[in-house]
């Protein structure tokens, strides 16, 4: 059994890689034709830097959703696993990535119920900041002549369910229920296994998207140069495509489900369809190089030293 889960552990590495390697080949299929500014290398490659640094910020703020939710892991260890399990976003479905990430902590002896919690409560935190986000830039953006009271209803009605949602009292009820259906046992109602409002891991999670965002900003500044005035268009657009590409099922990382979010949104701006679609696909190029990396510094990271710190 343990030789099968060795093999299946390869096998599904090397779907995520094949599926990668499908998502370079077409993405830079769309920009060979897209002539690059003079100096537009130098923010290709600060694009790079900025979104690896994002993956690298999202992973330290998962340890903290963890240790949040009573789970003691080391920073290392937790951003070891984060940054190795990314790729597995890949694979159809776009969930590969929370279910290796709740087996690899299943191994080292974490609470299954406690765990599934705590990483289905990392992409509600990504949903609601992106929202957020999208709201603020909506409404503070001088560029928009009028404001739809109805979109902004929209988004605040959602917002608060899912601030609602991710209360403590909520979500350990929630933990207490899941444990009583895998172990069969009696759980202490009042049991307090999230004791805090996740509300510094939602600002940590917006600064995630903003870094996001930036790199995508970067990415098109290599085509034509932007102004501060769309930064906040660029901004909101970024984070409603990118939030579209979290939530839709069966898309893997978002594919498809993001270009098509950005183009329908800025197509009718200050941007033609063609630097659009070219920005998105060597984003798309930039983002994997930065997540392959990070799966790459996971590895660096040493085995020896890692071990789970009980209380």
């Amino acid at each position: 059994m343990l030789f099968i889960k060795k093999k299946l552990k390869w096998v599904f590495l090397i779907l995520s890689f094949l599926v990668i390697r499908i998502i370079l080949r077409d993405s830079w299929q769309d920009i060979q034709n897209i002539h690059i500014r003079s100096n537009g290398y130098l923010f290709l490659l600060s694009s790079l830097l900025i979104t690896f640094f994002s993956h690298i910020w999202s992973g330290i703020f998962w340890v903290y959703i963890l240790k949040s939710c009573q789970q003691s892991i080391k920073t290392s260890l937790g951003l070891k696993i984060y940054l190795i399990t990314n790729v597995y976003k890949y694979l159809p479905g776009n969930i590969g990535h929370f279910l290796k990430r709740v087996h690899e902590l299943q191994k080292l002896g974490f609470s299954v119920s406690i765990v599934s919690i705590a990483i289905i409560l990392e992409p509600c935190l990504m949903i609601v900041s992106a929202l957020l986000i999208t709201l603020l830039t909506y409404i503070v953006d001088s560029t928009r002549i009028i404001i739809n009271t109805n979109i902004v209803f929209l988004y605040l009605m959602l917002i608060i369910i899912i601030l609602i949602i991710v209360h403590p009292f909520f979500l350990n009820k929630i933990v207490i229920y899941l444990s009583k259906k895998k172990y069969k046992i009696l759980e202490n109602k009042s049991a307090n296994y999230i004791r805090q409002y996740p509300g510094l891991i939602i600002l940590g999670e917006v600064v995630f998207i903003l870094l996001k965002a930036q790199g995508f900003i970067l990415a098109l500044m290599s085509f034509i140069p932007v102004s501060l005035d769309n930064f906040l268009t660029l901004i909101g657009s970024f984070s409603f495509a990118w939030l579209l590409g979290l939530i839709t099922p069966g898309a893997p990382g978002g594919i498809g489900i993001f270009e098509v979010t950005v183009l329908q949104m800025l197509q009718s701006s200050f941007l033609d369809t063609e630097i659009i679609l070219a920005t998105v696909a060597i984003f798309r190029i930039i983002n994997i190089l930065a997540e392959v990396s990070g799966m790459c510094l996971g590895y660096l990271i040493n085995n020896n030293s890692l071990k789970k710190i009980y209380k």
